[in-house]
Formats: C-alpha cells, structure tokens, sequence
C-alpha cells in the first residue's frame, strides 16, 4: 500500500496506471501457476491499489478533477492514443542499445524517444536470464516472470499489434494515455528478476550446459559478424533509415535529420560498431560459461561484466542541459528590461516560459485546459473537437490580447538574436466592463471572439446571465493587491452594477470570496469569453480574494487522513504483539 501510495503522490499518473497493469498480470499469472498461492492473490492485490489509492486520495481526487478540465477530460482520439507505441525494430536495444545512436554522441535516429524505446539490460544480463530459464531450481519462476515481461512487451508495442485498439475500445484507461512504450519500464523490472535469478544460479556454481554455452558464443559470433558487415558497408543500411525517418512519430521526436550521405555513413557505421560489440560481448559470455564448466570461478568474471556494461551505457547517455539551453539569453534580458502582468510565447520552444519567469501562452503538458486549448485551436483555424496538448501556432491573432499576450520571440535569423513582436494593447490583469452578451454554446462564442471587430475591453460573452446585471453607465478603479499561484487578492469600486473581468483562465475549481470591508458578501465565478472568468459586482466598494480551493483536496485529505491512522495502526499492531511474547 505505501509503495502503490509513494508511486501516485510521484506525480505520473501514467506510469502508476501501467504498473498497475503489471502488478494484475502478474497476480494473474501467478494464480494460475501456482494453485497454493491462487486464495490470496487477488486479495493482496486489491488490498495493495484500494489501499494505496486510499493514502493518496488526497492528490487523487483533486488530480481526477483537473482531469476532467483539461484536455484528457474525455477519450483521446485513436489516432494520438497510438503515437509513441515501441517500434518493433527497438528489439535491437535488447543487445544493442546504441544501435540507433545515443543521446550525447550522435544524433538518435529511432521512431521514439530512445529514453522510452530503448530495452537494454546488458548482454550479459541477458545471458544471466536466459541462465535462470533453463536453471533446474529456479527455472520454473524465471519463465513466470519472463512470461509477465513477454505480455508486457506485447502492450508496449501498442498500435503496433491488434491489441491496441481491443484495449483502446473496452478497457478503461486505454483510451485516455498514449505512449504504450513506456510499458518497458515494468518489462525491464521482470526482466531484472530473471537476471537475478541467473545470478544466483552462477553463484551457487549450478553446472551449465556445454550446449547452453556454445549457442550463446555462436550466436555472439553470427551477430559480431553482421555488425562487422555493416561497420564496412554502412550505406546498406540507407534504404531503412530513410523508412525510419519518413515514418517517425512527429511527437516523440520532434527533431528532423537530414539523411544526406555524410549521416548515413555515420550513423550506419555506428550502428554495426554496437552490434558488432555486442556480438563479442555475447561470444565472449559463452566462453566464460564454458570455462566456468570447469573452474567455478570464471562465473565471477561474467557477473563483473554486467555492471561495467551498464555504467558504459549509461555514460554514453549521460546527457546534461543547462537552462540557456532551452531560454533564450537574449530574450531572457529583453523580458528583463520590460517588466509586466503579460504572457509570451516563444515560437521555437512553446514551454519555454517557466524558464523566463514569465506566464506562457502556450504549454505541450496533458494539463492544459480543455476550454483554452480549445481557444487556441480556434485562433488557428483548426478544428475545437480535435483540441489536444499540440498545436501548430501558424498565426498571432488579435484576440490574444484576451489572456494578456505581449509579446512573441521568432527564432534567430542572425547573429542579434530573437526578434520580437510585439501586441501594443494586452488587457490588464483586472478591469470593469458593462457590456455582455450571453450565447447559447462553445462554437458560438468562439465564433464572435474570432470577428476581427470584437474587443474584450467593451463586451463580455457569457454562458448564463450574471446576476447582479450590469448596467450601463460610470466608470469604476480595480486594483490586484495580491498575487501568487493559488489566489488574487482584488480591490474595486464602481458605482453602479458591473463585471469584474480577470484576465486568468477559468477553472471551476477557483471560487470568489468576501474580505472585511466589501459590500457584497457572497461572488460568484462565471466563464467569460469561453476561457477567461467573469464576477458580477453589486454597485459599491468591493474587497474579495479569488483563490482555488478544489473540494476534491478537502475530500481527499479526509480519506488519506483515515487510511493512514489505520495503515499505521496495521503497521504497529503486529509489532506489539511481538513485545508482548
């Protein structure tokens, strides 16, 4: 339970999901291997995840709720819940990992992300698994645990299989995450307790087979062979590179390379150099065995080669960034010199705002809001029903001024760095406005937004009538007192009923309450202009905080408060007991 707990207060949901998929394959397996074991199973099971889920109700349920605001709130369409499942060529990382290039030698030419695609545990792991399977004492769980990372290898070549679309169309979940690839982080954990196993067969000098051994060298000599080839012919591998390329998933890896003779030869002449490695590794594995047929001893030689293995890999994909690397330190200076309550977007690297400081227009994160993104689409002339966390911001439209847009970076065209464009009017963080206009849904509303004649500053779109109305006539001041993540703190006066717009995006979760010293004690938060909120303000001095305070948190901490005064009584009752004898 503390595990499953620990795991979802890290902060991915996604990887809590795809080992608990692990963890009831393996309760499955086990309970039909293993018929002693077959009334406890699932009871542990279940008790670990209701358990677990229970100590972290307080992050979960408040997680649940911006989920159904944002972007992932529904089903993902099949077409992005398949991108970046694990390519069947990455199999070649099960030998060798730099075959399609490492993250800080060269450029890495795979389908994914190689953090995600890459299944390496060592040659000699490998050997060390294949050790346990035929091992007389602990061959019978090796095949267990390899049949476990088997199924899991299966799920994580996703689109790649028909059991994509099964899972997307019937099992819940399937259809609200992608990236099956990362599937093979709970494969790598069955994998290392096969690795284990062999270990401890090695350890305790089990006889291995003459022909075990033999297989392995001459397996290891036929791939050292191929690599060979390749490291002399690396044009050979030209026509399925460019295949590779032309069919790469544009949101795993987002880079483009340029497949000219020069890259091909590199990149080719690398890929059989770490074949050809591995190759020899694996020869080199089979001779060890056969010599520790004889001298036992030999067997320490080969567990020694694991770690030296891992850490050269693990070296060669050591890759390190410096926060100039992804912000701009021209763009950086430029904000510097000119501060404000505005957002930008820097159109080469869209997230780079939590770099500069600055709010951002614009964030490739699953949590996007769904009104927003949504929004955006619209400014873009793209389709509101297809919204996801990607975009291609093709145009800077007038409307940004809406949620505070300032200024955009281009990419450099010359040695002076970024070029700036610059929204002359954003709207300020608060203001007074008199006019509304309440339609009738989305599409309509995003509609009027669009007409290049609307202004934010004189007409609010509402979905419901405000109450109290504003009326017409008198200006009014509004002044934010008080800033930071998780409240405003505002100050207007006006002397006749009006609207209270913030500029910040809507979230149901934000509520309006009355400070000492307001005239009206009860506010209530509206979407305003599809993204934005909108108060409605009696006539009068006004003092209130806008503050998010979900009551799924509250919910959530009641029952993790619960679960953890009687997980710890579980914890301590046995150990009193233990006194007591």
């Amino acid at each position: 339970m503390a595990c499953v707990a620990l795991q979802i207060l890290g902060g991915h949901p996604q990887y809590a999901f795809f080992v608990a998929i692990a963890a009831g394959l393996h309760a499955l397996v086990y309970a039909v291997a293993e018929p002693e074991v077959r009334r406890r199973t699932w009871w542990v099971f279940l008790a670990a995840y209701l358990g677990g889920a229970a100590l972290a109700a307080m992050q979960i349920l408040p997680g649940l709720a911006a989920t159904a605001e944002s972007v992932r709130a529904g089903k993902l369409t099949y077409d992005f819940a398949r991108i970046a499942s694990l390519p069947p060529e990455n199999l070649l990382t099960v030998l060798a990992p730099g075959f399609f290039g490492h993250l800080t030698e060269f450029d890495y030419w795979g389908r994914i992300y190689l953090w995600e695609g890459c299944l390496f545990a060592g040659v000699t792991g490998l050997v060390l698994a294949v050790v346990a399977l035929v091992d007389r004492e602990r061959g019978q769980q090796t095949r267990l645990d390899l049949l476990v990372a088997g199924l899991l290898l299966v799920l994580a070549l996703g689109d790649h299989t028909p059991l994509q679309r099964l899972l997307y169309d019937h099992v819940p979940g399937f259809g609200q995450m992608r990236s099956l690839a990362k599937f093979s982080f709970p494969f790598s954990l069955f994998v290392a307790l096969a690795i284990g196993a062999g270990a401890d067969a090695l350890i305790r000098q089990r006889s291995i087979s003459k022909r075990l051994a033999t297989g392995l060298g001459g397996l290891g000599l036929v791939a050292a062979g191929l690599g060979v080839f390749l490291w002399l012919k690396p044009a050979s591998l030209a026509g399925w590179m460019e295949w590779v390329q032309n069919n790469r998933d544009a949101h795993s890896t987002p880079f483009v390379i340029d497949m000219n003779a020069a890259f091909i030869a590199q990149a080719g002449g690398r890929a059989g150099e770490a074949l050809a490695i591995a190759g020899a590794l694996l020869a080199l594995a089979g001779i060890i065995l056969l010599l520790a047929r004889e001298q036992p001893r030999w067997s320490l030689v080969l567990l020694a080669l694991l770690p030296v293995e891992l850490l050269v890999f693990a070296g060669n994909n050591f890759a390190t960034a410096q926060t100039g690397d992804l912000a701009s330190k021209d763009v950086q200076q430029f904000l510097d010199n000119h501060p404000g309550d505005y957002r930008v977007l820097d159109m080469y690297w869209v997230d780079a705002g939590y770099f500069y400081r600055v709010p951002g227009m614009w964030d490739d994160s699953p949590g996007v809001l769904k009104r927003y993104a949504e929004f955006f689409y619209a400014t873009q002339g793209a389709n509101p029903d297809e919204a996801s966390q990607y975009i291609k911001i093709n145009s800077l439209e007038q409307i940004f001024s809406l949620v505070r847009f300032r200024y955009a970076f281009l990419r450099p065209t010359s040695a002076k760095g970024y070029l700036p464009v610059i929204n002359p009017n954003p709207l300020p963080r608060a203001l007074l406005v008199t006019n509304f206009q309440v339609l009738p849904d989305r599409d309509a509303i995003l509609a009027a937004l669009m007409k290049p004649d609307f202004d934010p500053r004189n007409t609010v779109y509402l979905e419901n009538e405000p109450s109290p109305l504003p009326e017409p006539g008198g200006a009014g001041t509004v002044k934010v007192t008080v800033d930071n993540s998780d409240q405003l703190t505002i100050e207007a006066d006006t002397p006749v009923p009006t609207l209270l717009l913030i500029t910040d995006l809507y979230s149901r979760d934000w509520f309006a309450r009355a400070l000492p010293g307001s005239v009206q004690q009860e506010y209530t938060i509206l979407p305003a202009d599809y993204v934005v909120r909108a108060i409605p303000l009696a006539a009068g001095h006004h003092h209130l905080a806008v503050v998010y305070d979900p009551p799924s948190f509250r919910h959530g901490l009641i029952i993790s408060g619960v679960a953890w005064m009687a997980w710890a009584g579980a914890f301590l009752y046995p150990m009193r007991r233990v006194r007591r004898i």
